[in-house]
């Protein structure tokens, strides 16, 4: 049975996709702090739902939105306050996701290149699951494009950052 009619594989990929993602915003809330942001934010799911989910665990509060957004809206770290003084700071902030997801991959190597789990099997340890998102948590938001969110990916406020030479605010 091929991978995409494997419900068991899919629910698993679902479940996992949240520690793999916090790791990558984890990864941003670390720059943001290296460029001198305060008050930071993780947030999960569509904003602007009935039902929101908070809680604080030191200076980083969770807003979680259930709901079926919460599939299909990207994971956003953010801060209440940023002083950037230099372009090279907001790179920080952009980078440090895919930095820790590379990472977690290096964490979890398998050994070698041929290894590697590129596509979706059925995952015999949890190391191999660790990998696929440490190394998907790299790849994918490296990609220059926009979210139907309006939200830009790591890879196009990369290019916007290099181009404009912005600082300040969100790159939209």
């Amino acid at each position: 049975m091929t991978w995409w009619w494997d419900w068991q594989l899919n629910l698993l990929l679902l479940l996992t996709f949240f520690p793999g993602a916090l790791v990558h915003e984890l990864g941003h809330i670390l720059g943001l702090w290296a460029a001198g942001g305060s008050g930071f934010t993780i947030r999960f799911g569509r904003p602007g739902g009935r039902v929101t989910w908070s809680f604080r665990l030191g200076a980083l509060t969770f807003v979680i939105h259930p709901g079926l957004g919460l599939w299909f809206h990207a994971p956003r770290a953010g801060a209440a306050q940023v002083r950037y003084r230099t372009p090279w700071r907001r790179l920080v902030w952009v980078l440090g996701g895919p930095a820790a997801s590379a990472l977690l991959f290096a964490a979890f190597w398998p050994g070698a290149w041929a290894d590697v789990i590129w596509w979706p099997a059925r995952f015999e340890t949890w190391q191999e699951l660790a990998q696929w998102w440490g190394l998907w948590g790299v790849v994918v938001p490296l990609f220059p494009l926009r979210y139907p969110s309006g939200h830009a990916s790591d890879g196009l406020q990369v290019i916007q950052v290099l181009r404009a030479g912005k600082g300040p605010g969100d790159v939209r």
